[in-house]
C-alpha cells in the first residue's frame, strides 16, 4: 500500500499546479485504495459489485507494477544525475504524459501478443516410456 501512494505522490507532483487533474489523480487513489479493502471484505458485498471490484484490482495491479518501475527508474537517473530528468518530474506535462503514454504503450503491446498465442506440440519421451 506504501508503493501505491508514492506513485500517486509522484504522478500527483507531476501534474502542473492549479489543474483539475490533480482532482482526478487523487480520486482515483482513493478509488484504487477503496476497491483493494472492498476485495478484503468481499463476502459482504453482492456478486456485481465483487465482480467490478475484483477487476479494478486485477487491472491496476498490472499498470500499478509498470508505473512503479519507471518512476523508480526516473529517480534513479535523478539520484545518480545521468540524465536531466528534474524538469520532466516536477510541473511538467511532458513527464506526466511520456509515463502515462509508455505505460498505455506496455500494456497495448501486452494484450496484443497473449491475443497472439501459438500452440506448440510437446513431445516428451524418455527411455522408460519407449519401453512401456
Amino acid at each position: 500500500m506504501a508503493a501505491n501512494v508514492y506513485v500517486f505522490y509522484r504522478l500527483y507532483g507531476m501534474i502542473p499546479e492549479g489543474n483539475k487533474l490533480r482532482i482526478a489523480v487523487v480520486a482515483s487513489g482513493v478509488g484504487i485504495f477503496a476497491s483493494f479493502v472492498g476485495s478484503a471484505f468481499c463476502e459482504h458485498f453482492s456478486v456485481g459489485i465483487v465482480a467490478v471490484l475484483q477487476k479494478i484490482s486485477s487491472s491496476w495491479f498490472f499498470i500499478f507494477i509498470y508505473l512503479l518501475m519507471i518512476i523508480l527508474l526516473l529517480d534513479l537517473f535523478k539520484a545518480s544525475h545521468w540524465l536531466p530528468v528534474r524538469k520532466i518530474m516536477y510541473s511538467s506535462w511532458r513527464g506526466f504524459v511520456a509515463v502515462l503514454m509508455s505505460v498505455t504503450a506496455i500494456m497495448t503491446y501486452g494484450y496484443f501478443s497473449y491475443l497472439d498465442k501459438k500452440r506448440v506440440e510437446l513431445s516428451i519421451a524418455g527411455e522408460r516410456m519407449e519401453a512401456g
